[in-house]
């Protein structure tokens, strides 16, 4: 019989609806967003995707792997527009971008797969 006042770790994702899961990707890269955007005054056009690592741990830790996966996608689009020069539009210009887009969808894809499948490891 399931307990369902406390659940286990391994099924603590079926009790959280998809609409919660998801959704946390989509409020923590529009928070961390955000969060850079107020550190304009002091960080200026560097490291545009810093903040975007705590959305992604944190809905990795809350939603489990595919809405992290989301969060990196959504961080990726998010930064593109907001945070990289130009700002407003899309597209990268320069070699420098390219790598801090690929640095950052391979440390937060990481952090994403092993953020959410945790549960295998515990």
């Amino acid at each position: 019989m399931v307990n369902l006042e406390h659940p286990d770790r391994e099924n603590r994702e079926l009790y959280r609806p998809l609409i919660l899961r998801y959704g946390s990707a989509v409020v923590s890269i529009g928070l961390a967003t955000w969060a850079r955007l107020l550190l304009d005054p002091v960080l200026g056009n560097n490291l545009p995707y810093i903040t975007l690592l705590f959305a992604v741990l944190v809905t990795a830790w809350y939603g489990g792997l595919w809405p992290a996966l989301l969060a990196v996608f959504l961080g990726i689009f998010s930064a593109d527009y907001f945070l990289a020069l130009p700002r407003g539009s899309f597209g990268l210009n320069g070699m420098v971008q390219y790598i801090e887009l690929a640095l950052y969808v391979g440390v937060r894809g990481g952090i994403a797969a092993l953020g959410g499948d945790r549960k295998s490891v515990v």
